[in-house]
């Protein structure tokens, strides 16, 4: 639930087009029933009724399901990455302690200031 109510938050706070508001608002009722349907899945799970604990398994399968259409949202974001733009992005990583370097060469001879190797693996 922590990590839901996060990115709803940091959904809210980097949208720019209406269509990421839009998100950001089926995100917000998605944290607000998940968060509704765990309260009532704690909530009659400690009755004595064998109803109302029946009862609480079907809320906690309705918040495993929002909570995976939560995820699910995320497709929008992830959805202009193309396999090009993976490869690169793998190679990058595959690069090594002689990558960074280069990439280090690179930034002194475009100016920029000169950084440890340790200190570019950060960035």
């Amino acid at each position: 639930m922590l990590f839901v109510c996060l990115q709803s938050a940091l959904t809210y706070r980097l949208a720019k087009t209406q269509g990421e508001y839009y998100l950001a608002h089926l995100r917000l009722c998605m944290t607000l029933l998940a968060f509704v349907g765990l309260v009532l899945s704690g909530v009659f799970f400690c009755q004595e009724s064998f109803i109302l604990q029946h009862a609480s398994a079907i809320f906690e399968w309705v918040f495993c399901v929002i909570i995976m259409l939560f995820y699910g949202t995320f497709a929008f974001e992830f959805a202009s990455m193309s396999g090009d733009t993976m490869a690169v992005l793998a190679r990058g990583r595959s690069m090594g302690p002689a990558g960074r370097e280069l990439k280090l060469d690179t930034l002194v001879g475009m100016g920029g200031q000169s950084h440890q190797p340790e200190t570019m693996s950060i960035l």
